[in-house]
């Protein structure tokens, strides 16, 4: 039997990306047996190229991929393609889905709906479907049938994931040729990968804490590090790259893997990488690990700079600022590049709350610093907080705008037009701060500055200009 992935990716701020989790399905069903392809999402005309293969190719089961932003335009693909073709069956998964399962009462032309980890799931769906299904009894799984929903216990998270490997990246490479993405896949660009699955924190503002309960048994799992290692390796097979990104929410969670990782990373692959880690979970050692395995960038969440918003408000508990500081210049020591991940808009947050986030980069100085506009994602415990306050409108799953850079909360104080200007120019606060900092002459004239909007228009305009003219000078041509 032929499927068809879609990835939805409409309303996202990011460049095209692969999304590991299909290359992960489409890897396990093509091992058994099935032929899968893939349409990436992400505008009018691909919804065009959709129904095209699913014509062309003869698809009976159509498993679209979807978060919360992009919900809105994947349901209208749904709706388009069961209309087309009433007698393909249509699967969505997801967080959005696992979270609000309940999509599925009136999302027109949706069969069902996957509830977290699906490589099982959707095989015996197909398996199912292609013996003359569906199984209506599938666990994780819930389904529409007529105008009753068949909602399905869930199954345990799985003790073992080795088997899940290897992804299949080639159904994105495909896409990617076929929307002029080709740059992406440059010997010069970096390949993705994610080995390590859960993770133990509860910020308010992601959805771990829901994902936690789709299962029972322990939700925190890693692979061998010999599959990851091969992962690694046939991928290099199938394209050049020049170096990886790992993105396990935390690769240094689990010492005694990370570990065992690093070394054997550093002997047989070899190539720069990047990852995330969180303050609190890696000491000397393991930043010298990183280094010595070829680590040229670690990516760190601070989120804010304010003690109160970033352990009471996002219950990002990683310590104070002084620990944030000390965490940072353990990277600088060792030599690794080092890069912030920051937000504004956030509930409760005022202008001098998020003036702290650039005061604790300024001390900090990564290497990059990017910061998000807050996005309330339904079900999360910051939405419902934004949501109990009176600060979202009326639709509880905004659709419009363009993710986490667009405001949509109605904070008292700080306006939407603020918040998406001091996102657009968060380096240049941050470079004025670093060099203001100390002085009282200086911090004076700052805060002049801050209350005059012209005046901050003006100096940021004139320090993109200076951005550009430098990168002129580093990239034109010698004599």
């Amino acid at each position: 039997m032929n499927i068809l992935f879609v990835y939805a990716d409409t309303n996202s701020s990011g460049h095209p990306r692969i999304s590991l989790g299909i290359t992960f399905l489409s890897g396990y069903l093509k091992r058994n047996g099935f032929n899968t392809w893939l349409c990436y999402y992400r505008e009018e005309e691909d919804a065009e190229h959709c129904l095209k293969m699913i014509r062309e190719r003869n698809i009976g089961l159509v498993a679209v991929s979807s978060v919360t932003s992009s919900f809105p335009s994947a349901k209208e693909l749904i709706r388009k393609i069961k209309r087309a073709r009433p007698d393909i069956f249509t699967v969505c998964g997801g967080t959005h889905v696992s979270a609000f399962p309940e999509e599925l009462t009136n999302a027109e032309g949706l069969d069902a709906v996957c509830l977290g980890y699906g490589e099982e799931p959707l095989l015996e769906l197909a398996v199912s479907i292609r013996n003359g299904g569906p199984d209506y009894s599938i666990r994780n799984l819930h389904f529409k049938t007529g105008n009753s929903i068949v909602k399905n216990a869930l199954r345990p998270f799985p003790a073992a994931i080795d088997k899940y490997f290897p992804e299949d990246r080639g159904i994105f490479y495909d896409e990617f040729k076929r929307k002029g993405l080709a740059p992406l896949l440059a010997p010069g660009a970096y390949e993705e990968f994610i080995f390590c699955r859960g993770c133990p924190f509860d910020c308010s503002f992601c959805s771990n804490h829901i994902l936690k309960t789709l299962g029972s048994g322990r939700h925190l799992v890693n692979p061998e590090v010999a599959t990851c290692i091969s992962s690694i390796l046939q991928a290099r097979r199938g394209r050049a790259f020049k170096g990886v990104n790992f993105h396990d929410d935390i690769l240094t969670l689990n010492r005694r893997w990370f570990m065992d990782f690093t070394r054997a990373y550093a002997k047989e692959v070899g190539l720069p990488f990047k990852c995330n880690t969180r303050i609190g979970m890696f000491d000397e050692d393991i930043v010298k690990a990183l280094r010595d395995a070829g680590c040229e960038a670690a990516i760190i969440g601070i989120e804010s700079g304010n003690e109160r918003m970033r352990n009471t408000v996002l219950n990002k508990t990683i310590g104070s600022n002084e620990d944030i500081i000390r965490g940072f210049e353990l990277f600088h020591r060792y030599g690794i590049r080092t890069h912030s991940q920051n937000m504004i808009g956030l509930p409760e947050e005022t202008f001098e709350s998020f003036y702290d986030t650039v005061k604790i980069n300024a001390r900090i100085l990564p290497n990059t610093a990017t910061i998000s506009v807050f996005y309330p994602y339904p079900g999360t415990r910051l939405h419902d907080r934004a949501e109990a306050s009176g600060l979202l409108g009326a639709d509880p799953f905004p659709g419009s705008g363009i993710e986490r850079e667009t405001s949509i909360l109605k904070l008292p104080g700080f306006p939407k037009s603020r918040i998406e200007f001091y996102a657009r120019n968060f380096k240049y606060l941050v470079r004025i701060e670093s060099l203001t900092a100390g002085s009282t002459a200086l911090t004076r004239i700052g805060y002049c500055f801050y209350s005059s909007l012209p005046a901050q228009r003006a100096v940021f305009a004139c320090l993109r200009l200076l951005d550009r003219f430098l990168r002129w000078i580093r990239l034109r041509p010698g004599p």
